[in-house]
């Protein structure tokens, strides 16, 4: 038995449930690097790692970036920004979401930069460098149409005059806004944010504030053109594998996805034609058929919406979900003449043999997207980690590791197994 399959193999006893996702830093390495070739070394990379990398892990994502040379992160709370500095993350971190004035102090001492999208926050970050001293970094973001976070364009020049009667302009360490449809690439409305980004830099130089950064591009941005990149690009969804774009774009770089859904065979029955099968009975067999049975539901984060379309893959074979999705089942036709057996590995997201179910398909056929599907599976699954290590200088082994383990060690430099 390989160093890979034993570990696996003791993963999966420690499951309560057979039912996993499996997370390749290796694809995550690779999409990296893909990103850096459309950037070039001149352009910074803020890695958006937030809700727990897209539901990837937040740790071992953002360890193996920093280890390939992301220089910046971007995260939603202060809780992943300590859990970012516990494991020893040293690169600059954005805090994109909303802050509370008691989590300040804990920010500022972990060296966080702060999203900036009003004078009141603001005024309360002067209030806490007038009252402890503790300075924080500060990005300005610019709503040019997304119409949520951030100063409305045309009120950005009064916004930086409030501003710069608290804070030197030295405060600012970066200007950013944030698309609202660059995924679509028949959609011009992207270069009129860009154009509208563009003229609150030009405001901003004549005040006297010249950022370190200058960020606007998510990962659409980033593929789209290269007149979003300014000096630092924010992807996402390219980083997990999944091409972010609706249409032709500037730039096309391979990309595999890092995430994939896995269960076993818990059960199997032969039936006769005619037996509905699930609630609702809204399928019957049409013919004498097995089904299995898959510990996998709809609380797991596996949408109730792929009812009677999603597709399994098995011992390289590719079987329908039958019957409605249960909170924790799934049902599939086996056929009557299938060698599938009680314990054999099912794929729902992933490849098997020469057969690849995407998180981009599994989202159109569950009519959302796939930002949803890899943030929902991510919640509640535990996750197996393969990463390539050096063996004997010829050879890579494939090691694998349950994050609920992670607290003791780090998967990317030790080959603890």
């Amino acid at each position: 038995m390989s160093e890979y399959d034993d570990s696996k193999r003791r993963f999966l006893k420690q499951l309560s449930r057979p039912t996993w996702l499996e997370i390749n830093l290796e694809h995550l390495r690779g999409n990296f690097r893909s990103l850096r070739s459309v950037t070039g070394a001149d352009v910074s990379i803020m890695a958006i790692v937030k809700m727990q990398a897209y539901g990837h892990g937040l740790t071992p994502v953002a360890t193996l970036l920093e280890k390939e040379g992301c220089t910046f992160f971007g995260v939603s709370s202060p809780g992943e920004v300590k859990q970012l500095r516990d494991v020893g993350i040293v690169s600059p971190i954005l805090m994109l979401g909303a802050f509370q004035q008691n989590d300040l102090p804990l920010l500022a001492r972990l060296k966080t930069s702060i999203l900036i999208s009003g004078i009141e926050q603001v005024q309360i970050l002067h209030q806490l460098e007038q009252t402890e001293r503790r300075q924080i970094r500060m990005h300005i973001k610019v709503d040019t149409g997304m119409g949520r976070l951030g100063v409305w364009y045309e009120e950005f020049g009064h916004f930086l005059d409030r501003f710069l009667k608290l804070f030197d302009p030295s405060a600012v360490e970066g200007i950013c806004t944030h698309f609202s449809s660059s995924d679509i690439t028949e959609d011009t409305f992207t270069e009129l944010q860009l154009e509208r980004f563009e003229g609150a830099l030009t405001i901003a130089r004549k005040k006297g504030v010249v950022p370190s950064y200058i960020h606007a591009a998510n990962s659409a941005g980033v593929m789209r053109t290269s007149k979003s990149h300014f000096n630092l690009v924010r992807p996402g969804l390219v980083l997990y594998g999944v091409h972010p774009l609706k249409g032709p774009s500037e730039k096309t770089v391979p990309l595999r996805e890092v995430m994939e859904l896995k269960s076993r065979v818990t059960h199997i029955k032969c039936v006769p034609a005619g037996v509905p099968v699930s609630y609702g009975r809204a399928y019957t067999t049409p013919s004498e058929t097995k089904l299995g049975v898959v510990p996998v539901g709809y609380a797991d984060g596996y949408p109730r919406s792929l009812s009677g379309k999603a597709r399994v893959l098995i011992k390289g074979g590719i079987f329908p979900v039958v019957g409605t999705i249960c909170m924790d089942h799934i049902i599939v036709d086996l056929g009557s003449s299938s060698q599938v057996a009680v314990g054999d590995d099912v794929t729902l997201i992933g490849s098997d043999g020469e057969s690849t179910i995407t998180i981009s398909e599994t989202a159109e056929l569950a009519g959302t997207i796939p930002y949803e599907i890899m943030t929902s599976l991510g919640k509640s699954l535990s996750k197996l980690y393969k990463i390539q290590t050096l063996g004997d200088l010829t050879t890579s082994v494939s090691l694998v590791y349950n994050e609920q383990t992670l607290e003791d060690y780090n998967p990317l430099s030790t080959t603890q197994g």
